[in-house]
């Protein structure tokens, strides 16, 4: 696979990334659960900021695997 054919996964990944984190299941409980506990901005923020980073560090963690695997694949079928 040469260094251009990663272009466009990574531009379709961006978008895939914005798109999905416009989606309101991934804001929306915080929101309620900070309107409702009554949480200050900064807890608020805090949290925001250790659920974001645990939901990004696990995804690109299976990313990465599913890349690897799926390389593996295109090799071992490359090779027949």
């Amino acid at each position: 696979m040469s260094d251009f054919n990663i272009l466009p996964i990574l531009v379709t990944g961006f978008v895939v990334a914005v798109l999905h984190s416009a989606i309101p299941t991934h804001w929306l409980p915080f929101v309620m659960a900070a309107k409702s506990q009554k949480w200050s901005w900064k807890k608020t923020q805090s949290i925001l900021l250790i659920a974001g980073l645990g939901h990004v560090i696990m995804t690109t963690l299976l990313g990465i695997i599913v890349f690897s695997l799926g390389l593996s694949i295109y090799h071992n079928i490359h090779n027949y």
